[in-house]
């Protein structure tokens, strides 16, 4: 078990609020981490995130307790690999005190007890470190445009770590940010279809869009003379298909 208590320089109400947002848990994940959310999901009562790790493909559900201020997330890596992390907040005048505890279960570790909570300390305390700083400085952010309507923003191209870290930080401060998708969207996920095979896309929700983002080139992309023109013919694709359904609207 790990425990570790922080206090933030934003009232306690600021800060329950801001961890309730669709993309605040992808902003408490650090850039250190090798982990790539696949894909969320949130309904009243609890958020699903279905993340890619190098253990395998992880199913965390996450729940909220409004009346105690309180999250308590849950995920299983195997049946010999489980964690629980519990949040809880409290106010200390305009401050806001966030005590953590992780409960974890390895039982598959060929090191001795002591070596395996030392080490996952270690790291999770860094890692604590790090959210309470992001935490108070994506909230001094989103506070300076406090009476902007948020917006339906849509981000294209490709998904790189800049795009990614973009629409955590747009879902975070209340704006709802949709990624286009070829396959079809899942139910709940914040999805456009936009097929350049088929042609196939989503006109309903796009009607609703404001802004469009767009990314020209990933993170593993290195253009050179072979391969410059298809990734911008790709590129081309999405635009006009893009803008052809835009203007049916």
């Amino acid at each position: 078990m790990a425990n570790f208590i922080s206090q933030i320089n934003v009232n306690v109400e600021d800060v329950y609020s801001w961890h309730q947002n669709f993309g605040a848990s992808d902003r408490l994940c650090p850039p250190w981490s090798n982990a790539e959310l696949l894909r969320q999901e949130q309904s009243i009562d609890s958020t699903i995130k279905f993340v890619k790790t190098s253990a395998g493909i992880i199913q965390e559900t996450t729940k909220s307790n409004t009346s105690t201020k309180s999250i308590i997330s849950e995920k299983s890596i195997s049946n010999k690999r489980k964690w629980q992390h519990t949040k809880d907040f409290s106010a200390n005048q305009n401050k806001t005190v966030l005590k953590e505890t992780i409960s974890y279960n390895i039982l598959d570790s060929i090191l001795p007890d002591f070596m395996v909570e030392k080490s996952i300390s270690r790291r999770l305390e860094k890692e604590f470190n790090f959210r309470k700083h992001r935490i108070e400085n994506d909230i001094c952010q989103h506070q300076l445009y406090p009476y902007q309507k948020r917006q339906n923003i849509a981000i294209a191209g490709s998904n790189n770590n800049l795009a990614k870290q973009l629409k955590s930080f747009l879902n975070s401060g209340q704006h709802n940010v949709y990624s286009f998708v070829s396959r079809k969207p899942y139910p709940t996920a914040r999805e456009i279809q936009l097929n350049t095979r088929n042609g196939n896309t989503d006109l309903k929700t796009m009607q609703n869009i404001d802004s469009v983002i767009f990314f020209a080139i990933d993170d593993s992309t290195h253009l050179h003379d072979q391969n410059f023109d298809k990734a911008l013919n790709s590129k081309l694709s999405q635009i006009k298909l893009m803008t052809k359904s835009f203007k049916l609207n």
